[in-house]
């Protein structure tokens, strides 16, 4: 089996990506970004769309696109295969694009940081973005999308996201093997000290299908935590991953 990451060009086969969308997502044809716009916006150098392939087949992909500044990027999709997702065959995909970006686009065009939005209570996002990335939390955006997200995965839940930049220039870097502080907070009204942890789902989708009622309790209940948090001067630090037991959000006071 061969992988390989690389920019598309005119000619690649942009229907691929639109099948990632649909696996990932779970989207519909209207809701995609279609393969003739990916393909005009590679070609004409209005964004990045980079694959990953296995095989010669595309398995995941992003989509990045320009900001006011030339010095920050916006990446709009990041999308994985679900049969690709958690290091399949060894590979992990995403992290594996993020730093294709990073050493062969970004460095070249002096872009010094990437953004993103994504789902807070998305696990294995979390665990990339923040934990191995390194991606720092710069604010919580409640209904982010408002109708937009009515389809797919998302679909009963608010679509809450966390606006996250990454810093490109040191992207090899993996920090924080944090640990889970003493005070773990269950509602506002418990925040405080030095730092404190925010426990989250394991995962979202799988308690919005056994549950939907507690999912829709979950992201209220993180939501109230994130933004009282954030709005007290703590910064998020860390994300600690045991499948076996748990995930947690690590805050500290600036």
């Amino acid at each position: 089996m061969s992988f390989l990451v690389r920019k598309l060009t005119h000619g690649d086969n942009y229907r691929q990506v639109e099948a990632v969308q649909r696996a990932a997502w779970s989207i519909d044809d209207l809701t995609i970004v279609p393969a003739h716009l990916l393909e005009a916006m590679a070609y004409y150098n209005a964004g990045h769309v980079i694959g990953a392939f296995a095989d010669d087949v595309i398995v995941g992909f992003m989509l990045i696109l320009a900001t006011n500044d030339p010095k920050i990027q916006h990446l709009h999709m990041n999308g994985v295969d679900p049969g690709w997702q958690s290091g399949h065959q060894g590979i992990h995909v995403g992290w594996e694009l993020s730093r294709f970006y990073a050493q062969s686009i970004a460095y070249y065009q002096g872009v010094e940081e990437l953004e993103w939005t994504y789902d807070p209570l998305v696990g294995k996002s979390s665990n990339l973005y923040i934990r191995k990335l390194g991606g720092r939390v710069m604010r919580y955006d409640p209904e982010a999308y408002s109708t937009t997200s009515e389809e797919g995965i998302y679909k009963g839940l608010p679509a809450d996201r966390l606006l996250v930049r990454w810093r490109v220039t040191n992207p090899l870097s993996r920090p924080n093997g944090a640990e889970v502080p003493v005070q773990v907070v269950a509602c506002p009204e418990e925040i405080g000290g030095d730092c404190f942890a925010l426990s989250v789902p394991l995962d979202i989708q799988v308690l919005k299908n056994q549950d939907l009622k507690a999912a829709q309790a979950e992201r209220l209940r993180t939501r109230a935590i994130f933004l009282a948090a954030l709005g007290r001067g703590y910064r998020v630090v860390g994300f600690v991953n045991r499948p076996e037991v748990g995930n947690w959000f690590i805050f500290e006071q600036c």
